[in-house]
């Protein structure tokens, strides 16, 4: 496919580049055209990516690969699904996305398990700094008011305790007074 043989040729620079770029590029697509892109060749490449084929996914893709949840939302809980099998810890600034939700949270509220559950991905492989944990315990406090899963706040949240921020102190006593 087109894609496998851009990788190909690609520098992992220009990969990155490109990967920052489609979310917003996907957004001007129609739903529909959006979830079809997903199932027919999106979903596809990226599992091939995942299994190194033709070359293992670089850290930096998987960064910017976490904006494509919000921007593919008709199917983004399977985005998500490929975020969490993607691999990589202590990725360099990919907790971005964390301050852009506490600016405009429309996506979180509509989506608030999946905008969860890229919290949950990005503490679970160690990328929230500490300086963006109190935005991150904001997120997860504006995905349980929008009906996340407590479950699932409780699951990102209690490793930024461990960052020792009063928001995600806060909030895990809110959860466990439930």
């Amino acid at each position: 496919e087109m894609l496998e043989r851009f990788v190909d040729h690609a520098t992992e620079e220009a990969g990155i580049a490109f990967w920052h770029e489609l979310p917003d590029h996907l957004v001007s697509l129609s739903p529909d055209a959006r979830e079809h892109l997903w199932r027919e060749m999106l979903a596809r490449y990226w599992r091939d990516r995942r299994t190194n084929m033709p070359r293992a996914l670089s850290t930096g893709e998987v960064r910017e690969m976490i904006a494509w949840v919000p921007a593919l939302s008709e199917v983004a809980s399977e985005v998500l699904d490929a975020l969490r099998a993607s691999p990589g810890e202590d990725i360099e600034n990919a907790d971005h996305i964390l301050w852009q939700w506490t600016q405009d949270p429309a996506w979180a509220r509509e989506h608030p398990n999946e905008a969860a559950g890229i919290v949950g991905f990005l503490c679970e492989r160690r990328c929230v700094s500490r300086w963006n944990a109190d935005n991150a315990a904001a997120v997860l406090t504006i995905c349980l008011d929008a009906g996340a899963s407590p479950k699932a706040v409780r699951l990102a949240v209690e490793p930024l305790v461990e960052l020792a921020t009063e928001a995600a102190v806060a909030l895990l006593k809110r959860l466990n007074d439930r």
